[in-house]
């Protein structure tokens, strides 16, 4: 008599491996759900919020369209059409920029002065208090 024990062995891993997959299918269907739900919620109050705020959502549209033709290489005739005026622009940007450094450059010194006399002076105010308190002597 031969004994064929190796065909229940496999059959209920086999039985196994359909539970776990049956198990990861629903889970994978319950946060496909959860998921559909939530982003139905996100849609809602987007929508709620472009309604309260249409200029609002305009300008952020505006914006991450010219965010995207940012990324967006340029086309020949954009560069024939828009050339000269992206030159100046440039220029323009360029020039303001640097007028920028120029003038926060200028602040920071006319704080850093004014922090040194403010810290020098006080410094000697120390300085002095500690005199008249010992009497002149050090």
């Amino acid at each position: 008599m031969t004994r064929q024990t190796a065909t229940k062995p496999e059959a209920a891993t086999s039985q196994a491996r359909g539970a776990r997959k049956s198990r990861r299918i629903d889970t994978g269907r319950a946060a496909i759900a959860g998921a559909g739900g939530r982003l139905g919620r996100l849609a809602s109050a987007g929508a709620r919020q472009v309604a309260e705020n249409p200029i609002t959502a305009a300008l952020g549209a505006a914006t991450i369209g010219a965010g995207i033709a940012l990324l967006l290489p340029v086309t020949r005739r954009e560069a024939e059409v828009l050339g000269p005026l992206a030159d100046t622009l440039e220029d323009v940007a360029r020039g303001a920029t640097e007028s920028a450094i120029d003038i926060g450059r200028q602040e920071v010194k006319e704080l850093a002065q004014t922090a040194i006399a403010g810290v020098g002076g006080a410094m000697v105010e120390s300085m002095l208090a500690g005199d008249t308190a010992t009497g002149g002597k050090s």
